[in-house]
């Protein structure tokens, strides 16, 4: 017959002790949890945020406005706005996330960018200027963004920000999106630009207008090919490409791919045509077609803004 063994009571005091390390673990650490967790802000320490940044070259254009509440409302101007480039440009409009806004508005008191302020400070004329004006229940303050090597919080608030222009253009309003598509035959390289109104409100433009000399849209083609270096950067090396004059564009007006003065685009609505063929390039291998845009988007009374998109790189179908 099997006997059971004596219960040890040595261990039986050590399973105990660890219960009780455990239990106080468990309670220390839910208490520092509950002593982090941060209380909401309330609505009048939010802060209403205008952010602008325009110039150098290539040139940027971009405007993004945040009310208290968190409705953001963004104009880019140019594909060279946003640090990884974008093939649209136009109105946009969302909401920030909840997360992203709160910590927007908690770096901003945490480092208690109220108390900043500035004459305009000069800049190289090539440069892009920058500015930020801030509102806090009434309380403001504005300033010229130049050098933030320096000075990380305001680095890290610009990054905020142009994380959420990023995000804003998910949800464009009025906006074009412009693409490419390149093909070989033969020697020759034929291409075709489309551009179509994405967002959900009508969006007038402006390619050509017949009694100004100056005003027609300019559209670059570029030929690149990508040679990769050993540190993983991809670097373009022109093969060729092509600028459309006035008169050829005078001619895609005529022939109907493009409208003759200012025209309101509806949502979903597209102009596409093809450029002049171009030689071909020799090297094969990792070449790719991408076009430049310039044009208008007006806004009444002669006014305006003078838009620049850029297509994304189109790879070379044989």
């Amino acid at each position: 017959m099997q006997m059971e063994p004596l219960p040890n009571p040595r261990l039986r005091s050590y399973k105990f002790l660890l219960c009780v390390v455990l239990g106080v673990v468990q309670t220390v650490a839910l208490a520092a949890c509950q002593a982090t967790k941060e209380e909401p802000l309330a609505s009048s320490e939010m802060f209403e945020i205008v952010y602008g940044v325009s110039g150098g070259q290539p040139p940027v254009s971009a405007s993004l406005q945040i009310s208290p509440s968190g409705q953001a409302d963004l104009f880019l101007g140019s594909s060279w706005s946003l640090p990884t480039g974008t093939d649209q440009i136009g109105f946009f409009s969302g909401q920030v996330a909840a997360d992203k806004l709160s910590d927007l508005n908690r770096h901003l008191i945490r480092y208690n960018f109220l108390s900043r302020s500035g004459e305009p400070t000069p800049t190289a004329p090539d440069s892009a200027v920058r500015r930020l004006h801030l509102d806090q229940a009434g309380k403001q303050t504005a300033f010229t963004i130049t050098d933030t090597s320096n000075d990380a919080p305001l680095a890290s608030l610009e990054d905020m920000l142009v994380g959420i222009m990023s995000d804003l253009t998910a949800e464009p309003l009025r906006a074009i999106h412009a693409a490419v598509a390149a093909t070989a035959e033969g020697d020759q390289l034929y291409s075709t630009v489309t551009l179509t109104h994405r967002g959900s409100e009508p969006l007038s433009v402006l390619f050509f207008d017949p009694d100004s000399v100056n005003m027609y849209a300019r559209v670059q083609l570029a030929v690149e090919r990508l040679n990769k270096l050993p540190s993983g950067i991809e670097l373009p090396m022109a093969l060729g490409g092509l600028a459309l004059s006035r008169d050829e564009m005078a001619a895609l007006v005529d022939q109907g791919f493009l409208p003759n003065g200012v025209q309101s685009m509806e949502p979903g609505d597209t102009f596409s045509f093809e450029l002049p063929p171009t030689q071909r390039p020799a090297a094969a291998d990792n070449v790719y077609a991408r076009v430049t845009l310039t044009f208008w988007l007006p806004t009444g009374d002669g006014q305006g803004h003078i838009v620049h998109v850029q297509t994304s790189r189109s790879r070379i179908d044989e």
